[in-house]
């Protein structure tokens, strides 16, 4: 699954202000997460600053900032955890984004493979996504 080509232009079109970097993340049918990190140095640049969820259909869903987003590394990926809300009927949400941050940092990186989770009791309802990775450029 490939991102989409109007979400590639969005994000290199529109840039984020005071966001380093992060991912859009999409599902093919609607189903959007963005997700940026800081850019200040004293907050840390790879620390989860948002977390936006949203369909075509319904528009924006949940929100979450900061300290609200966890972030845990794994060893191919990392996973992006905030709580749920009525909006998206479930307790939390999770991003997992198979992508390990180093290497080139500056170069975007598209169709990074993704799946965005949806916990309810004991129930985890699952959706593979297609990442799209990008750095805010420095003059």
């Amino acid at each position: 699954m490939k991102i989409s080509l109007f979400a590639l232009l969005l994000s290199l079109a529109f840039p984020v202000s005071g966001f380093a970097s992060g991912y859009v993340c999409e599902d093919g049918a609607g189903v959007r997460v963005r997700l940026y990190h800081y850019n200040s140095p004293k907050k840390g640049t790879r620390n989860p600053a948002a977390f936006v969820y949203s369909t075509a259909a319904e528009g924006t869903l949940l929100v979450a900032k900061g300290k609200a987003i966890a972030r845990e590394n794994t060893m191919d990926g990392v996973l992006y955890s905030v709580a749920g809300n009525e909006a998206v009927d479930a307790e939390s949400v999770a991003l997992y984004v198979q992508y390990k941050e180093g290497g080139d940092e500056q170069a975007p990186k598209t169709n990074i493979p993704g799946k965005l989770s949806f916990l309810k009791g004991d129930e985890t309802v699952s959706i593979e996504v297609s990442c799209l990775r990008f750095t805010k450029r420095h003059p």
